[in-house]
């Protein structure tokens, strides 16, 4: 039986099972509260959640800068937490998620602000990698957002091929804001781990700050540079030691 927690060794992840994870509970967990980072927090501490979402709206979004004319590409949306508040101010959106259902659920939400610039779209990082994914013609977003974790369930050959193709799909000026959990000694992979918290077989890789400067290569070379990169919280909601949530934010003027 293979290792299902695997620390210091890179070990490629199912992603078609981690697809079925999500929309599994896309449609058994539709009565969640839709502004829940659920699988981040954990199914068994439900106060996390609003301080999670709470502390990122009022001490994080705002490092986005976002104006009225933003244009604003959301990697992962998921339930639509924070698109709901860039739509507050944002009038040109894109919003990709890889379940169908959670693009259904962002589209039912009457919260969320809509213009003719507003699309919620069904793609995989990996879809944009062998350019299967079309985006709406003739549009460089200035504002690129991943908030909560997108990279952790993408094996290294896919991601090293999304972030090549990024820097194609932005402006000139523009800012990317990633949040992802990371390793903070060495790299941890679980691999179909069952996890009590979410009672279900989870997988996820945990790179670490040093891996992903690396993977970010394209984005440096594209005169990207990181300008924030540091732990999420001022006061750890998750509480691990092995992993945190992390800030990754790169701009280019």
């Amino acid at each position: 039986m293979k290792d299902s927690r695997v620390s210091g060794e890179k070990i490629a992840v199912n992603v078609a099972r981690i697809h079925d994870f999500y929309a599994k509970r896309a449609m058994e967990k539709g009565g969640i509260h839709v502004d829940a980072p659920v699988v981040l927090c954990g199914d068994k501490a439900p106060e996390k959640i609003t301080a999670w979402t709470d502390y990122e709206v009022s001490e994080r979004l705002p490092l986005l800068e976002l104006t009225g004319n933003s244009r604003v590409l959301e990697w992962g949306f998921g339930t639509g937490r924070i698109t709901k508040h860039i739509l507050e101010t944002a009038s040109h959106y894109v919003g990709v998620d890889y379940v169908e259902d959670f693009v259904t659920l962002a589209k039912g939400r009457e919260d969320i602000r809509r213009t003719e610039h507003t699309h919620f779209l069904c793609g995989s990082f990996e879809d944009l990698a062998e350019g299967r994914l079309e985006l709406p013609q003739g549009v460089l977003f200035d504002r690129f957002v991943i908030a909560g974790g997108v990279m952790m369930y993408i094996n290294d050959g896919v991601l090293k091929k999304c972030l090549a193709k990024l820097p194609a799909l932005l402006a000139p000026s523009a800012i990317l804001y990633i949040s992802e959990p990371i390793a903070m000694e060495k790299r941890l992979t679980l691999n179909q781990f069952y996890s009590d918290e979410l009672a279900a077989e989870y997988s996820a890789i945990y790179r670490t700050r040093e891996e992903y400067d690396g993977l970010f290569a394209p984005l440096y070379a594209a005169e990207f540079q990181m300008v924030r990169s540091e732990e999420f919280f001022v006061e750890d909601i998750k509480a691990r030691q092995e992993t945190k949530q992390w800030l990754f934010l790169l701009r280019r003027d």
